[in-house]
């Protein structure tokens, strides 16, 4: 098994804005570490 970081985003209501929740699992299954960071003024990029 590889490492692996899950990411969650939630837009945030009338806001420019995105909450962004990630985890990271290290090779033997457990928790290594996990942050929670705002992201401003989202825009498309296309």
């Amino acid at each position: 098994m590889e490492d692996m970081t899950l990411l969650y985003l939630q837009p945030v209501e009338n806001s420019d804005s995105t909450l962004a929740f990630s985890i990271n699992i290290s090779t033997d299954g457990k928790m290594d570490r996990s942050s929670l960071f705002k992201i401003d003024k989202v825009q498309d990029m296309l």
